[in-house]
């Protein structure tokens, strides 16, 4: 996967662009098919010239929901579409008091998508997420997790470090 970072948004023509590891300029653009965008490789100028496979690329943040329609559209088209290996997945280890010591319980450690929660906050945020810290606790509640997850009353953790990091270093491993 290569990594994609966020370069702006431009509702005027319904754009959304991102420059490569390359610093090359790459749009996404809605594709004649209803509600689906397209990836294109783009000029200098920012005019798309032709299209890119989407798969093999993953994309640091979404733009923010204040940057208009455009920017709602794509990221509900993004996490409609993107693949297993475009999303991030964390682990819930649901805990219970035994004594002292929180131990996990049934059903045991559950893995939630939280790619929309990452890719709200941006790469640079969610690399500095830490294991078992209120922040990274956070990520339970995340609209994709399961219900009982976000309702579970007990103590719990979540594990994210390493799948954060996985996620957004694939590009230096494929390299």
């Amino acid at each position: 996967m290569k990594l994609l970072t966020f370069h702006h948004t431009d509702n005027g023509n319904c754009r959304v662009y991102y420059k490569d590891s390359m610093k090359q300029l790459v749009c996404f653009q809605p594709s004649h098919l209803k509600g689906q965008f397209g990836l294109l490789a783009c000029s200098r100028d920012g005019e798309p010239s032709h299209n890119i496979e989407v798969s093999g690329y993953i994309i640091d943040r979404f733009p923010a929901a204040s940057d208009g329609a455009t920017a709602v559209q794509f990221r509900t088209w993004y996490l409609a579409s993107a693949s297993e290996s475009q999303r991030v997945f964390v682990t819930f280890y649901p805990e219970v008091w035994i004594q002292d010591n929180a131990t996990v319980a049934d059903p045991g450690e559950t893995q939630i998508d939280v790619t929309a929660a990452i890719l709200d906050m941006g790469m640079l945020q969610a690399l500095k997420l830490k294991d078992n810290d209120d922040h990274s606790d956070d990520l339970r509640l995340a609209v994709e997790a399961p219900q009982w997850v976000k309702d579970w009353p007990g103590p719990h953790r979540v594990s994210c470090e390493s799948a954060i990091q996985e996620h957004f270093t694939e590009d230096i491993q494929a390299s």
